[in-house]
C-alpha cells in the first residue's frame, strides 16, 4: 500500500512539473504573439512538444527538477514589436534578467508592474527608441543588480530616487542624452561597484557624497559637460581600480587625496582644464596606465622621470 502510495506521489509530482513547464511556454507565447505580428525563426512554444527553454531568447533554470523561465531577451530586429510589453509578463514570475534591444517601432515603455518581479536582478535596454526622459518606472524595481541603458537617446535627468535601487551593484547609463546634475543621493548606492554614465550631458559638479561608494571599483564619467574641481573626497574610494573623467569641463587642481587610491590601475583625465599636475611619486603602486591632459603614459614607474613636464 505504501509503495503504491509512494508511486502515485512521484507521478503526481512529475505531472505537476510538466503542467508547470508547460504553463510556463504558453504563457511565453501569449506574450510574443500579443508584442508583434512577425517573428522570423519562431517554433510555436504552444507546441505540447516543443521546450521553449530551448529557444535561443530564453534561459532557463533547475528548480526542484522543473525548469523554469529566468532570462528573455526581447530584440527588435527579430520580433516586429506592433504593442507595449503587456502586464502578463508578470506571470513569468521567476524572471531574473530581461534584456530588450533594438526595438524601434514607435518607441517603447518601460512599464510600471515590472517592480512585481521580485526575483528581476538585471534590465538591459540598448539601442531602442524609448520614452524621452529618464525612465522612472525603473526606480521603481527594488530587487535590481544590474541596469544597463545604452545608445536609447533618453533624456531628462537622472533622478534624486535613484537610491532607491539600494540592490544596485551595476549602473550604466551610456552614450544617452541625460542632462541636469548627478545626484547626491547617488552616493546613498552603497553596494554599487561600477559608474558608468559617459557620453551624455551631465552637468555641473562631481558631487562629494561620489566618496560615500566605498565598494565602487570603476567611475567613469567621461563625455559630458561637467565642471568645477574634482572633490577631494574621491581619495575615499579606498577599492577603486579605473577613474575616468576626461572630456569634460574640470578645473582648479587635482586633489592630492587621488594619491590615496592604493588599488587605482587606470586613470584618464585628458581633456579638462585642469590647472596642474600632482606629483604622484610612486604612492599609487597599482598604476599601470594614465592619461593626463593630452599625454599618454603607460609605464607608471617613468613618471618620476617624466616630473612636471606632463
Amino acid at each position: 500500500m505504501r509503495i503504491k502510495s509512494l508511486s502515485y506521489l512521484l507521478i503526481s509530482s512529475i505531472f505537476i512539473k510538466s503542467i508547470h513547464a508547460k504553463n510556463q511556454c504558453e504563457i511565453l507565447y501569449d506574450i510574443i504573439n500579443e508584442i508583434t505580428d512577425s517573428i522570423q525563426d519562431f517554433t510555436k512554444v504552444s507546441d505540447v512538444n516543443m521546450d521553449c527553454c530551448d529557444l535561443d531568447f530564453i534561459g532557463c533554470a533547475d528548480e526542484d527538477g522543473s525548469k523554469i523561465i529566468t532570462n528573455i531577451e526581447l530584440n527588435g530586429e527579430r520580433f516586429k514589436f506592433v504593442n507595449q510589453i503587456p502586464e502578463s509578463l508578470t506571470n513569468l514570475s521567476n524572471l531574473e534578467r530581461i534584456g530588450i534591444t533594438k526595438v524601434n517601432n514607435g518607441g517603447i515603455k518601460i512599464p510600471d508592474f515590472l517592480s512585481k518581479l521580485k526575483n528581476l536582478n538585471t534590465l538591459e535596454l540598448m539601442e531602442n527608441y524609448l520614452e524621452k526622459d529618464f525612465p522612472d518606472a525603473v526606480i521603481k524595481i527594488s530587487s535590481l543588480k544590474t541596469l544597463y541603458i545604452k545608445n536609447n537617446n533618453i533624456g531628462g535627468n537622472i533622478p534624486e530616487s535613484i537610491d532607491e535601487l539600494s540592490e544596485l551593484e551595476y549602473l550604466y547609463i551610456r552614450n544617452n542624452l541625460i542632462k541636469g546634475k548627478i545626484p547626491k543621493s547617488i552616493g546613498n548606492l552603497k553596494n554599487i561597484k561600477e559608474i558608468h554614465l559617459d557620453n551624455n550631458l551631465l552637468e555641473g559638479e562631481i558631487p562629494k557624497s561620489i566618496g560615500d561608494l566605498t565598494h565602487i571599483k570603476k567611475l567613469h564619467l567621461n563625455g559630458n559637460k561637467l565642471t568645477e574641481k574634482i572633490p577631494e573626497s574621491i581619495g575615499e574610494l579606498e577599492n577603486l581600480e579605473s577613474l575616468d573623467l576626461s572630456e569634460n569641463s574640470l578645473t582648479g587642481l587635482i586633489p592630492d587625496s587621488i594619491e590615496n587610491l592604493k588599488k587605482l590601475k587606470y586613470l584618464n583625465l585628458s581633456k579638462n582644464k585642469l590647472n596642474d599636475v600632482i606629483d604622484f611619486s610612486g604612492n599609487l603602486p597599482e598604476l599601470s596606465k594614465i592619461f593626463i591632459r593630452e599625454w599618454f603614459i603607460w609605464y607608471y614607474s617613468k613618471l618620476s622621470r617624466l616630473g612636471n613636464f606632463l
